[in-house]
């Protein structure tokens, strides 16, 4: 977990923020994914964890276009964003954070490997770095 968990703690901490459900912490979420076979030995978590995994937590998960209005709106509804990152501020490999809002300092990050990273970005020190992304809700 301390190396490549930043994907179940990331869908943790939204997954137990939307639902309210205090029992999805990382490490049953990465229970999770290894029991279900999203973990992708020497990869760290496979992405379908993230659309597929997310609905057996009580999510519905929308995959997002790399599009800074698109992202915007998401939050503005109340739907954080995970985002996998590439090399570049957040990783040298890869790795998973967390887009809660946006306000006057930027999209408002929570990065569960680096306390540090944990503050506003702007969207253009973000784009570059971002792989891919998903909007999250509680399903009905």
């Amino acid at each position: 977990m301390g190396w490549t968990g930043c994907g179940p703690t990331a869908l943790s901490m939204v997954a137990a923020g939307l639902t309210g459900d205090g029992t999805l912490t990382p490490s049953g979420v990465a229970d999770l994914a290894l029991r279900e076979g999203y973990c992708e030995p020497g990869n760290g978590t496979a992405w379908t964890l993230f659309s597929d995994g997310a609905e057996k937590l009580g999510l519905t998960a929308k995959e997002l276009p790399l599009w800074e209005p698109t992202v915007e709106a998401e939050l503005s509804a109340g739907r954080p964003v995970i985002c996998i990152m590439g090399p570049g501020r957040f990783t040298e490999e890869g790795h998973y954070i967390v887009i809660t809002g946006k306000d006057s300092d930027g999209f408002q990050v929570l990065d569960p490997f680096r306390p540090s990273n944990c503050h506003g970005w702007a969207w253009e020190d973000m784009e570059g770095e971002i792989r891919n992304l998903w909007s999250y809700e509680a399903a009905d």
